[in-house]
């Protein structure tokens, strides 16, 4: 799971970079869904550096 979610405060965060493709997909799936543009990648990595803002 590269995504938490913290129920006590209401929000999900990027527990863990992608290191498979597999698993860049599925973020970036998630990125492209999320209604209000909280996850980014920051393009630091080869792969996705994903940034979730609180």
């Amino acid at each position: 799971a590269n995504f938490k979610r913290n129920d006590d405060g209401g929000h999900s965060y990027v527990y863990k970079q992608p290191e498979r493709p597999e698993e860049e997909a599925l973020c970036k799936e998630a990125m492209e869904g999320c209604p209000v543009e909280a996850i980014g990648d920051d393009g630091v990595c080869a792969g996705a550096a994903l940034v979730a803002d609180a």
